[in-house]
C-alpha cells in the first residue's frame, strides 16, 4: 500500500512539472552544496506532499513521501530530461 502511494506521488510530482515546467525552471539548476536551491526543491515537493495527501484525503503525508528530500534528485533530472524533450520538439 505504502509503495503504491510513493509511486503515485512521484507520478503526480512528475505531472506538476510538466504542467508549470517554467515554475520548476525557474527555481534553477539544482546543487546538493547549494542549500537554498535545494531547499526551494524541498519545499515545492512538501506542498505537493500535503495537496495530494488532501486530494486523496489521506490523514498524515508521512505514507506518501516520508523524506522529501529523497525525492529531490528524481524530480531534478525529470525535470531537466523533460526540458531537453521540450527543446527538441
Amino acid at each position: 500500500m505504502t509503495i503504491g502511494l510513493q509511486e503515485q506521488f512521484k507520478n503526480y510530482v512528475f505531472e506538476d512539472v510538466k504542467e508549470r515546467i517554467d515554475e520548476w525552471v525557474s527555481i534553477g539548476n539544482y546543487s546538493p552544496k547549494d542549500t537554498g536551491k535545494k531547499r526551494k526543491f524541498k519545499d515545492k515537493i512538501i506542498e505537493l506532499r500535503r495537496l495530494f495527501a488532501k486530494e486523496n484525503s489521506l490523514k498524515t503525508v508521512t505514507p506518501i513521501c516520508p523524506n522529501p528530500n529523497d525525492l529531490i534528485n528524481a524530480v531534478v533530472k525529470f525535470r531537466n530530461d523533460y526540458v531537453k524533450v521540450k527543446k527538441l520538439n
